[in-house]
């Protein structure tokens, strides 16, 4: 029995099952799906993003759609007391399998997915609106926004992202198309045509992540546009290093076949192997130079390992115009390296969500 099959829904005005002539939407609607698992602290400030959205459009009906996946503390009955339009409880079901029931439940003409601890900002739904008008084959999206007071690793990160392609630099707001803006869009933040979401079957539920990743470069033909108006503030990104290392373990399990269109995969494949080479190297040498009792070789033995962290570090902290950022660059582009260093060995194939571990040590 498939997922969807298993579904149990429910509307929050009635608390029946719906049945599939009363699914919402129509034309001149768009559904936001969130999905959730113990996200009961982060629906209040979720709805109430999206409630402010509702003036920018107000020809557009704007559907609130939650998939709970098996939450353990009081998600679904907040999310009924918020007033969700929909809420459909799915427990077991993964990431790319919630987003498809969610997307399915609606016959919207437009969809967006938003994560349950980010919070849309003004201007999103007008953005939306204009880009998915563009043509009936769009995706659309851009990278998220971080906190306010970030912690050093978010603030790294940030400068990283902000400089990561040509399409997120200066101050031109106006939507990036381009090989690039592909790279630019994920689930947490993302808004997709009806015929669009249909045309690729939804996202692939083999997935453990990389859902968004795949969808996107298979839309080989489609309107990718990467709008920086679809802003939207992510308060779950990681605030240590501990969590950021556990965020990529976690991704690299989700690129084990995402489709390499346009040299898709193939830089951080090849940082990977550069990290683990010159890693290697410097353990190695390290071990012979104590061997030997000659630690002038100490330096000979780390340098590869330096010059592959530092210069990478040392290009985005000058494009972010923040040279203080070098050292936290390099430290997490060490942790992004050994992560997916150890997704090549095969070491990732049953590592968890981070978000479930962090919750777990919280």
């Amino acid at each position: 029995m498939s997922v969807l099959a298993m579904v149990k829904t429910t509307h929050v005005d009635q608390g029946q099952a719906m049945s599939d002539e009363a699914m919402l939407g129509g034309l001149g609607s768009l559904a936001i799906v969130t999905i959730a698992l113990n996200e009961a602290t982060n629906l209040p400030a979720l709805k109430a993003s999206i409630d402010q959205l509702r003036q920018e459009s107000p020809g557009v009906e704007l559907l609130t759609v939650l998939v709970d996946t098996g939450s353990s503390d009081r998600t679904v009955s907040i999310a009924r007391t918020l007033s969700f339009d929909l809420v459909i409880e799915a427990p077991g079901s993964n990431i790319p399998a919630a987003r498809n029931i969610g997307a399915r439940a609606t016959n919207s003409q437009w969809i967006g997915f938003i994560d349950a601890d980010c919070r849309p900002q003004v201007g999103w739904l007008e953005t939306a609106v204009a880009v998915l008008a563009l043509d009936e084959l769009t995706i659309a999206g851009w990278t998220f926004e971080f906190p306010a007071n970030p912690t050093w690793v978010q603030r790294a990160w940030k400068a990283h992202w902000d400089t990561k392609f040509d399409a997120t630099e200066g101050d031109d707001r106006s939507p990036y198309r381009g090989a690039e803006a592909r790279r630019l869009i994920h689930g947490g933040n993302m808004a997709i045509t009806r015929p669009a979401f249909e045309k690729l079957d939804g996202f692939d539920e083999r997935y453990q992540t990389g859902e968004d990743s795949d969808l996107v470069f298979r839309a080989r033909d489609f309107e990718i546009v990467g709008a920086p108006g679809l802003a939207v503030v992510h308060t779950g990104e990681p605030e240590t290093l501990i969590e950021f290392f556990r965020q990529q373990l976690w991704h690299a399990t989700g690129s084990n076949r995402v489709r390499d269109d346009q040299g898709a995969g193939r830089a951080p494949k090849n940082f990977a192997v550069a990290v683990a080479l010159s890693a290697g190297w410097g353990i190695t040498v390290s071990t012979l130079a104590l061997w030997l009792r000659r630690l002038t070789l100490l330096g000979l033995g780390f340098a590869p390992l330096l010059v592959v962290l530092g210069l990478p570090a040392l290009r985005t902290a000058w494009r972010a115009k923040q040279i203080r950022l070098w050292a936290p660059l390099a430290v997490l582009y060490g942790a992004y390296g050994l992560a997916r260093s150890i997704k090549l060995l095969g070491g990732t194939r049953s590592v968890r969500s981070w978000r479930s571990d962090a919750a777990r040590d919280g």
